[in-house]
């Protein structure tokens, strides 16, 4: 048994010697509860980043997205961009929004617009509006 400790709140990690993560936490676990731990395997995940274990990382991202499908930095981390009030992976991004018509409709407007502080105010304006 390995204690994490992340912003104040500790949380059991049990991991056996073949690398697998099982989360201490019980099938009845808050909201708040699923959330925290995920924050702590994320937090574990950028952690292994830095030392190049690249299939750890995956699998603490993998766990945390388990315990709370649609916590953001987990996410993120796992390669996904918000794109139409959805998550998606970023690979699938550039098909999407070919389908878009107001991409079409940027790249037309944008040329109108100097690239100068004030111009690409106002077409972030026009942006905002649409």
């Amino acid at each position: 048994m390995r204690r994490l400790t992340f912003a104040g709140v500790t949380l059991g990690v049990l991991l056996s010697g073949i690398g697998w993560l099982t989360v201490g936490t019980a099938s009845g676990a808050t909201k708040a509860e699923r959330t925290r731990a995920a924050g702590e395997l994320v937090a574990e995940a950028l952690f292994c980043e830095v030392y190049g274990k690249d299939s750890r990382r995956s699998e603490l991202l993998a766990s945390a997205l388990e315990q709370v499908p649609d916590y953001v930095p987990a996410l993120w981390h796992t390669g996904h961009v918000r794109y139409n009030r959805q998550w998606v992976k970023f690979d699938e991004l550039p098909e999407l929004a070919a389908e878009d018509d107001r991409i079409d409709a940027y790249r037309r407007i944008r040329q109108q617009y100097p690239e100068t502080v004030e111009g690409q105010l106002a077409l972030a304006q026009w942006c905002g509006k649409r």
